[in-house]
């Protein structure tokens, strides 16, 4: 770096973080001008800006994020590997972006959006990522556009809010694919710790939810499983992954999705977590690993280790080629995807069916428990109107769970299963009397009266009771808001409950002070 160019970056760099406004403007100018003349200059230009677009103190951030985007877009043509040095390192963690940010047709190697908050629209559409792109528990509050994005290794969206509509149709995930819980699982001597305590999520302002206070950063030994863990991405508006594809695991376990979710003519290729009734697979497939195993001893093992789909759809045979087609599942006929449905009675009507199957298949009890459960923790629409309807509907799926759930029910009588509601917003929640292996209440808001009077869970050796915090925790709790009855109630470990009925009416169970909660 020369030295008057040293002397002007620093200048401009100063000015574009200091106190005037109106200094901003020709700052950005000066870092652009220096960027171009200067190659070796690029990297500091980036630093400076992504600095400031990190803590813009209320300030406009369009021009600051346009350059950002006009230094990211500077790439030769043609595809490239991880660690290509043309390639821009972003670390945009926590930042705030104030304007609509057209980050479309980027070349990014590695990218932190961590906790960043898009207040505006955005796009990325047809933008390239060689490195990790992270966007772990960041907030889109306008559409959100992803189109045609290749990844190019993992993709991080554990628990991001998508506001509005969220558009990934055609991307391309060369890596993982991770929308699941959205805690970073660190070993005890990562020096990432003491970052740890300065990271700012988003407040978690959820429409008709509370903040469970998920962790940020666990122990790598507290979670055995990927399936552990707090909360996944939230699709508040429609989800389009249309035509996307994903050469490695796709996970949306405990994904959240509060539209439509369209996964049609998606191609698969590793291990897939995507059970949630919302989800169309018209004209999906998948080719991969498990698929590659077939005629193999393991195969059969291989398939359903590999992948997991909503109730309504299987992979079967193409008339030709390789590979599995996704279609209707003639087995759980004559329930048909009408939890998916936009009226609010054919939703109705799809919970009777799954009563009714569940009564007649106890081999299907435990999927048509899970898409209730999946069902239910769904976001809550925005519109008053719609969440009138939606209501009712969520009443009747309360009803089923329960109802199937007490011994007094006796063919109907659904035994040992397990509840997955974490997250949920449970209305006059009634499982008095119930009997169930487990419940993940993890995060879950009991509003109203809810009654847990004479439940047992946890019924037979080994069954892991019931969860009101993350085990092992106080993060990711439950909360209830009206009164709460747990008079004979038998919950087996009931982690983190008298941690969660603090400010509620509670009977059947002492509260200790608040002080006094370990």
């Amino acid at each position: 770096m020369q030295p008057d160019f040293a002397e002007a970056y620093a200048r401009a760099a100063e000015q574009l973080t200091g106190p005037d406004p109106d200094a901003r403007p020709a700052a950005l100018r000066e870092l652009a001008a220096l960027a171009e003349a200067d190659p070796e200059l690029r990297l500091d230009v980036v630093a400076a800006v992504c600095g400031f677009l990190c803590d813009p103190a209320g300030a406009d951030t369009g021009p600051a994020a346009e350059l950002l985007a006009a230094l990211a877009r500077r790439h030769p043509a043609g595809d490239c590997a991880p660690g290509c040095a043309d390639c821009l390192d972003v670390d945009l963690t926590g930042a705030v972006l104030t304007a609509d940010t057209d980050f479309g047709g980027c070349r990014f190697g590695t990218a932190a959006f961590a906790d960043a908050h898009f207040r505006g629209a955005c796009s990325f559409a047809g933008a390239r990522f060689s490195g990790e792109a992270l966007f772990q528990r960041a907030v889109f509050e306008r559409g959100a556009r992803f189109t045609d994005v290749r990844f190019g290794a993992a993709a991080v969206f554990g628990r991001t809010r998508f506001r509005a509509d969220a558009d990934f149709s055609g991307a391309r995930f060369e890596g993982l694919a991770w929308f699941g819980r959205g805690e970073e699982t660190l070993s005890e001597d990562e020096e990432v710790w003491e970052q740890a305590e300065t990271w700012r999520p988003v407040a978690w302002d959820e429409p008709g939810e509370h903040d469970p206070c998920w962790p940020l950063a666990v122990l790598d030994m507290d979670y055995q499983e990927w399936a552990e863990g707090g909360d996944g991405a939230r699709f508040g508006g429609r989800a389009s992954f249309a035509g996307a594809r994903f050469a490695d695991a796709a996970w949306f376990w405990k994904a959240r999705f509060g539209g439509a979710a369209d996964f049609g003519r998606a191609v698969f290729g590793g291990r897939v977590h995507l059970v949630q009734p919302a989800v169309d697979l018209t004209g999906a497939r998948h080719t991969g690993r498990a698929v590659q195993a077939a005629g193999t001893a393991e195969a059969a093992t291989a398939a359903t280790e590999e992948r997991e789909w909503p109730l309504g759809w299987t992979a079967v045979p193409p008339p030709t080629g390789a590979g599995l087609l996704l279609a209707e599942d003639p087995a759980a006929a004559p329930y048909a995807r009408q939890l998916a449905h936009p009226d609010a009675e054919v939703r109705r009507t799809g919970l009777r069916l799954l009563g009714e199957l569940g009564d007649a298949r106890p081999d299907m009890r435990q999927r048509a428990a899970d898409t209730v459960c999946a069902y239910l923790r769904s976001p809550l629409p925005s519109e008053p109107g719609a969440r009138q309807a939606e209501s009712a509907v969520r009443d009747d799926a309360q009803r089923l769970l329960a109802d199937r759930t007490r011994p007094a029910a006796g063919d109907r009588f659904w035994s040992g299963l397990r509840l997955q509601l974490s997250g949920a917003t449970l209305t006059d929640f009634d499982l008095s009397g119930c009997r169930l292996a487990y419940g993940d209440f993890t995060g879950t808001l009991f509003q109203g009266a809810t009654s847990f009077a004479g439940a047992a869970f946890g019924t037979r050796p080994y069954d892991p009771g019931a969860d009101f915090c993350l085990p092992g925790s106080t993060r990711g709790r439950a909360a209830f808001r009206g009164r709460a009855d747990f008079t004979a109630a038998a919950l087996a470990r009931a982690w983190g409950l008298q941690r969660c009925l603090t400010g509620c009416v509670v009977t059947g169970i002492e509260v200790p002070e608040e002080g006094a909660i370990p």
